[in-house]
């Protein structure tokens, strides 16, 4: 990054220290730039004061924005025969803000007498802050004098890390809809967006299986059943058309009212004995991963609690690993009005439980946005990473950069990348979510270690 100089009149200043003696820095009374002897009184009518401030200049090493210099020090000394008295004392300039001044705001000083100022550098960023430490006083040939100052906010530590998007295997996804006439409008905008879920499988190349049930518990009727088509596959159903035709048809089924709001225990009886084995048979694959959805406006009410149903749920497949819960459920501790049915999403905190001890994915139902909603979960489902998290935290969002197979990608939270502060994490939108074999190259400023002042 280039570094912007502060301060443009600094060269001319520095030239003027040059025609003049060790005693001044410069004089704004003598614009000639003719040396001026102040050893001697140059006015007639009696002794006068006489300023002497050194060093002429203090230069800084560079530092990283944040971090502290050690005190350096300003000796202001009155080698005249009258009393100096000290107006005001300042930084000014461009660049003052790095500078902290430590030392009286004026004073007077007796022949003989100096006066002993502290000044540290703290930059802000990284530029070059130029600066003047100005003295004025009653010095009759010296009224304003002082000590140029500059310093560099050298740039910041980057991290640079690098992650590999998986190639996606086969995989089994079970839809447990909540039937209950409060869901009839989401889960039909849930039909309408289904073109996004199954044709980001198809891009893919994906290996899928795909089967509805609802989220009632009851052990009765078709409790835990897959509905419809059952296990819903490109195999089984012969085209990508007719795949779509019997997700759609399966939903309408499901949308029918079966009411009950228990999405841990309906999905537990699809995937558990006597149902495996029996209407629900063939669904769960060996080679193949799991990935559970649930879809509802009402909290979890079944028996169970988000760890035991974890723990359930993590011993469906030979590893953890290979299974997932994720929902498309309001907020963890506030719900909504939803905008298409005007009926009421309550928060749900069991949901939300399950969702971080099996590392799915929350869909927050009441942005009411199911064209996004479905393409998250495609890749969600997929075993696609949408969301990297970061070993370190920036210091600096701005200066954050991500390229995908060497392209660069921008900020955006439509078709681009964004930075959540809660999770330290870089999140990919859209057209912008890495495909299967891609490198992510991540780049951000850290803090580096301040030296010791």
């Amino acid at each position: 990054m280039p570094r912007l100089r502060l301060l443009a009149a600094t060269s001319l200043l520095v030239a003027s220290t040059a025609c003049q003696n060790d005693n001044s820095l410069f004089d704004r009374n003598n614009p000639e730039g003719e040396p001026i002897d102040t050893s001697v009184d140059i006015v007639d009518d009696g002794l006068q004061p006489d300023i002497e401030v050194t060093p002429e200049s203090i230069s800084f090493d560079g530092l990283e924005p944040g971090c502290q210099s050690a005190p350096e020090t300003v000796t202001v000394k009155n080698v005249g025969a009258a009393p100096l008295d000290l107006y005001d004392i300042r930084l000014v300039g461009d660049g003052p803000s790095a500078y902290i001044l430590g030392g009286p705001p004026s004073g007077v000083l007796a022949p003989g007498e100096e006066l002993l100022l502290s000044i540290l550098f703290k930059p802000g960023s990284n530029l070059q802050y130029d600066a003047e430490l100005e003295i004025e006083s009653n010095d009759p040939d010296e009224a304003v004098t002082g000590t140029l100052l500059d310093g560099l906010g050298a740039d910041y530590n980057y991290n640079e890390e690098i992650f590999n998007q998986s190639e996606p295997g086969p995989v089994d996804i079970l839809w447990s809809i909540d039937a209950s006439c409060s869901m009839s409008e989401e889960v039909n905008q849930l039909a309408a967006q289904f073109d996004i879920f199954i044709n980001t499988f198809v891009n893919l190349g994906l290996d899928y299986q795909i089967g509805i049930t609802t989220t009632d518990d009851s052990g009765s009727g078709d409790s835990g059943k897959l509905l419809g088509a059952g296990v819903i596959s490109e195999a089984n159903s012969g085209s990508i058309a007719q795949v779509k035709t019997d997700f759609l048809d399966t939903i309408a089924i499901a949308n029918d009212g079966l009411g009950g709001e228990a999405g841990f225990g309906a999905t537990k009886l699809a995937l558990s004995e006597p149902l495996i084995s029996t209407a629900n048979a063939g669904f769960i694959r060996e080679e193949a991963t799991l990935q559970v959805i649930v879809v509802s406006d009402e909290p979890e009410q079944s028996t169970l609690t988000p760890t035991q149903y974890a723990t359930w749920l993590d011993g469906v497949k030979s590893s953890p690993d290979d299974s997932a819960f994720s929902a498309v459920v309001a907020d963890r501790t506030q719900g909504c009005v939803l905008n298409f049915s005007g009926s009421n999403a309550e928060p749900a905190p069991k949901y939300h439980d399950a969702i971080d001890a099996t590392g799915g994915a929350w869909i927050d139902i009441c942005k009411n946005d199911f064209a996004q909603m479905m393409t998250y979960l495609s890749y969600q489902a997929a075993g696609i990473i949408g969301t990297w998290p970061l070993q370190d935290v920036p210091v600096n969002q701005s200066h954050i950069t991500v390229t995908i197979d060497g392209q660069d990608i921008g900020f955006s939270a439509i078709n681009g990348w964004s930075y959540d502060a809660s999770t330290n994490s870089v999140e990919f939108h859209g057209t912008a979510i890495p495909g299967p074999g891609t490198e992510i190259i991540i780049e951000y400023p850290v803090a580096g270690t301040c030296p010791t002042p």
